[in-house]
């Protein structure tokens, strides 16, 4: 599954996480430019916090390009 780019700055976006964070599952997807520091609250599956993301990219780009 493909994590589009940061919807404030436009560079790319990774993925963290791990299997066991405080017993359980946590993933999140922050911005790969950690000044800009746009990310995410966790989810319990990586592909859950990808369609997160995906999902506000998506939304904060049409949101610019209406203003």
């Amino acid at each position: 599954m493909t994590i589009k780019p940061c919807p404030i700055c436009g560079k790319p976006a990774r993925l963290w996480g791990s299997e066991n964070v405080n017993g359980g599952p946590y993933y999140y997807v922050i911005c790969s430019d950690l000044d800009c520091g746009c990310n995410q609250f966790g989810e319990e599956t990586k592909e859950k916090a990808i369609e997160k993301w995906n999902r506000r990219a998506h939304e904060s780009t049409k949101d610019t390009a209406e203003s």
